[in-house]
């Protein structure tokens, strides 16, 4: 026998390897795996028993040479950083009953390739799968509701990510640094992405089935997904993909620098010009607190701002003390609409 096993009230506590071997076969009297049990251990194949239920925290952790693993559906708790540190793992096969990945539990296994992921499984939790270089493709079984921040970053040799339609949750840098992952397609419906999910150097698309470009998400809005979409509109030129943009866009300080960009250089797309029209009052005041006068001159030439409500403008540039904000609307005035002049006070 090349392995002694120190064993108490079920629990494996230790095993103690006395050379090198392939396959080391847990006793079928154990229950409990105690954390750190197989720290250091030398085989390359470790067969859990069915009537294991408890993986302790680290309880496999940095075992050198172990290369493939399958977790028995008997399992039902699994601690913080099971397989953390396991260098050489290869492939990890999860059975059927399994619903939950703990936290690093395969975080820094650098040379994990293949992963099986039951269908049971609910959630992905935090740092899971960090640090796993040579991991290039995962599915995300059909039940997972929710994955943790962290759970695959500097993942960097993944391409593929195959979402389910129940994902609502997605915490932050889930991918983060996830340099090979330049396409994924999002479910329809999911409530939340964290900020900086996919990183800050991927461009992410969101492709109809019929892989035509098109935008289908009604999922919740946040500031990170909007960032998202704009880096989208910056890189399409198809005009339709770019209104399918525009109509998702939430966050008010990137939908009127679309607009106006739009109604600048695409005056022949009515929605861009009838959305300034629409807000010019809340667009000019806006660009008055921010003094920025070279847009505003801009904005005039759409010809919205008119004499029902140039007044009102006028007195909030002057309320705001903001001075050339207020000269140029007096000047627009003058030239447009004649006018009486209002004085400004400092």
């Amino acid at each position: 026998m090349s392995a002694e096993f120190i064993i108490k009230n079920h629990a494996l506590i230790e095993c103690r390897e006395n050379e090198e071997s392939e396959i080391l076969t847990i006793p079928d009297e154990v229950e409990k795996i105690m954390p750190r049990a197989f720290i250091n251990c030398l085989c390359k194949e470790i067969v859990i028993p069915p009537d294991v239920k408890i993986l302790e925290g680290y309880a496999f952790t940095e075992c050198p040479r172990l290369e493939r693993v399958t977790i028995p559906a008997t399992v039902k708790t699994m601690k913080n950083g099971v397989f953390h540190g396991c260098r050489f793992l290869k492939e990890i096969t999860i059975l059927e009953g399994i619903t939950e990945i703990s936290s690093r539990m395969f975080e820094n296994c650098y040379n994990l390739e293949i992963v099986h992921l039951p269908e049971s499984l609910k959630v992905i939790n935090t740092s899971a799968f960090q640090h796993c270089l040579s991991l290039k493709e995962i599915t995300i079984p059909e039940n997972v509701s929710s994955i943790g921040s962290n759970a695959f970053l500097v993942c960097d040799s993944l391409k593929k990510v195959h979402f389910p339609k129940s994902l609502a949750f997605m915490g932050a840098d889930v991918f983060g640094g996830c340099h090979a992952l330049k396409r994924v397609e999002m479910p329809e419906h999911i409530g939340f992405i964290g900020k900086g999910a996919f990183g800050q150097d991927n461009v992410l698309y969101f492709p109809q089935p019929e892989g035509e470009m098109a935008v289908r998400l009604e999922y919740q809005w946040c500031e990170q997904r909007d960032e998202h979409l704009l880096l989208q509109f910056i890189n399409t030129q198809d005009l339709h993909y770019r209104e399918k943009i525009f109509s998702l866009l939430k966050t008010y300080s990137y939908k009127i620098s679309v607009a106006l960009f739009m109604a600048e250089y695409h005056p022949e797309q009515a929605i861009y010009l009838a959305y300034v029209k629409r807000n010019i009052k809340r667009i000019v005041e806006n660009l008055i607190k921010e003094s920025d006068i070279d847009r505003i001159e801009k904005v005039l030439t759409f010809g919205y701002v008119t004499k029902k409500n140039i007044d009102g403008l006028i007195d909030f540039a002057i309320n705001h003390q903001k001075h050339e904000a207020y000269l140029t609307l007096l000047n627009y005035k003058n030239e447009v609409t004649g006018y009486t002049k209002k004085s400004f006070r400092l």
